[in-house]
């Protein structure tokens, strides 16, 4: 009897071990990975850590203690991910775990049983519910990887948010007493960035208020980041999202609003990623200012060639848009006022900038380039919206200053004596008058042609004589010839924009003979023979003067 006794006992302990042996080999057979999916499980700590035994995820909750005994989690795959880490990316749509062993309630049943990739507080990332496992007290791991289709877009915030940056791989489930907004989350491993990556270039933030500040006012928030990267700015009403260009630089248009319109309050942060959620940011500081108004007076402008030689050409970019602004009128207001600002210290500071000034010094002459000029104050403020004025560089003119010349008489009041000798007979006073706006060291010259002097008597009589230049130098030479003579030629000086030619020439009515030194001017070059016309008559004729915008002969 004893010796059956122990036989009977021994026979009990081996039909036990034989259960647990069938128990514990549940799932013990390789099962194959899903297609398109690699391994991550087995690879670099920084990718997928396991957590054995598992526990509740952070911030969630087993409600009520309904399970004593848990599976294992002995396989994790997924899509998408690095082929050199094999880290998760932002591609990953989904991710397969493979459990071991069962779940066993408290005496509770299970509703259900779901694998589960989560965030902090059991937060499901899954875009779709996956295939229940099973339910009642008891449910057996299948012996295959179970998909979850997950959205990883915002990986990068996942694996920087709070204290808890992590995915959790696990398993949820609902039970009896639970209420129908209560799930349980337990977690096996996680993943987790990789702790030791380094971007390239950190990303900063431009300052427009200076020490690492921005404006409130701004429109534009710009800085620098790595190449081709994912940039994003946050601390608004909605995050925007842009890429760096290929030299780092990177800019968020806030399309003519300002960061206290789209909601900005003390801070902004910039923060830039990469798909596999590494991540690194920069926060500024937000300076509060009102948005500045420029209302121009005219929107369009010539610039004359001494005014651009003065005020344009070789000048700052504040320099030029000062001086523009003061030429245009603008008038520069703050939000909800109609007091314009003032410039000087010891109004409001109101000054001017732009970023045109490399075009606009390129401008030819002719030629337009608009100029887009913006405002600030000494309280911070700025403008969110430029004033665009079309400056033209003027090519300056060339021209007489009256389109008559007038009369030009010779001799005095009371008719000229007929000279027994070939006489110079001077004219009166007189102008021909030129105005030049071109560019300093411009040159012009200035011709003159005439036709012959006929009787004012009716009779068609021509008079014996010409009209002549004489140079002051001895050299005569007859307008009524067979092409115009060149009368005057010079230079344009700064500063200067008219002349008179004539200014120096004889206009004293006085008679020149025979040897005598004549000054430089226009004459009547009268003969001994000249046919006089008696009463109220004398001769008449024309002088042509022509203006031309070449050099004259020297």
């Amino acid at each position: 009897m004893k010796l059956k006794k122990i036989l009977l006992q021994l026979g009990l302990l081996l039909a036990f071990v034989g259960v647990g042996q069938f128990v514990n080999l549940t799932n013990a057979t390789a099962a194959s990975l899903p297609s398109g999916s690699t391994a991550v499980s087995l690879t670099d700590g920084q990718v997928y850590q396991t957590k054995s035994p598992g526990t509740t995820v952070d911030g969630g909750s087993n409600y009520y203690y309904t399970t004593k005994t848990y599976p294992t989690i002995i396989g994790v795959a997924a899509n998408g991910v690095d082929a050199t880490t094999h880290r998760l990316t932002t591609d990953t749509t989904k991710i397969y775990i493979l459990f071991s062993d069962q779940i066993i309630s408290n005496g509770t049943s299970y509703d259900a049983v779901y694998p589960a990739v989560m965030t902090y507080g059991g937060n499901s990332v899954a875009t779709s519910m996956p295939k229940s496992l099973g339910s009642g007290k008891t449910v057996n791991m299948p012996n295959s990887y179970q998909e979850v289709d997950v959205n990883l877009s915002n990986l990068a915030s996942i694996f920087s948010s709070g204290g808890y940056p992590k995915l959790y791989v696990g398993l949820q489930y609902k039970a009896g007493q639970m209420t129908s907004d209560q799930i349980a989350s337990y977690y096996f491993g996680t993943f987790t960035r990789d702790a030791t990556f380094k971007f390239s270039t950190p990303v900063t933030i431009n300052s427009t208020a200076g020490s690492g500040s921005v404006n409130s006012s701004d429109t534009v928030v710009s800085g620098q980041a790595t190449p081709n990267g994912t940039v994003t700015l946050t601390g608004l009403t909605d995050s925007v999202t842009t890429t760096a260009d290929s030299n780092g630089d990177y800019s968020f248009d806030l399309a003519g609003k300002s960061l206290k319109q789209l909601g900005s309050s003390s801070t902004i942060t910039v923060t830039q990623s990469n798909k596999l959620g590494d991540s690194d940011s920069v926060t500024a500081k937000v300076m509060d200012t009102v948005p500045l108004t420029i209302t121009p007076a005219t929107s369009s402008l010539t610039v004359s060639p001494d005014d651009w030689d003065t005020y344009i050409a070789g000048k700052s970019s504040s320099d030029i848009a000062n001086w523009l602004a003061s030429q245009a009128g603008l008038s520069v207001t703050k939000q909800d006022s109609t007091t314009p600002l003032t410039t000087g210290t010891d109004g409001d500071g109101l000054a001017f900038d732009t970023t045109d000034d490399t075009s606009l010094t390129g401008t030819i002459a002719g030629g337009t380039q608009d100029v887009a000029i913006n405002a600030s104050d000494t309280a911070g403020d700025k403008s969110t919206t430029p004033a665009t004025i079309s400056v033209t560089r003027g090519a300056g003119l060339l021209q007489f200053t009256t389109a008559d010349m007038g009369t030009m008489v010779f001799g005095n009041k009371d008719g000229i004596a007929v000279p027994s000798q070939e006489t110079l007979i001077a004219p009166g006073s007189y102008q021909v008058g030129i105005s030049d706006t071109r560019a300093a060291e411009s040159t012009w010259s200035v011709t003159a042609s005439a036709t012959d002097m006929v009787a004012s008597d009716g009779s068609g009589r021509t008079l014996s004589g010409h009209i002549v230049y004489e140079n002051g130098s001895g050299t005569k030479s007859p307008l009524d010839g067979d092409k115009p003579v060149q009368v005057a030629s010079g230079t344009r000086a700064s500063g200067t924009t008219t002349t008179d030619i004539a200014k120096n020439w004889t206009q004293n009515s006085n008679s020149y003979t025979g040897s005598t030194s004549v000054p430089a001017g226009v004459y009547l070059d009268a003969n001994p023979d000249i046919y006089a016309v008696g009463g109220a008559y004398g001769y008449h004729g024309t002088i042509t003067w022509a203006l031309s915008d070449a050099p004259g002969n020297p």
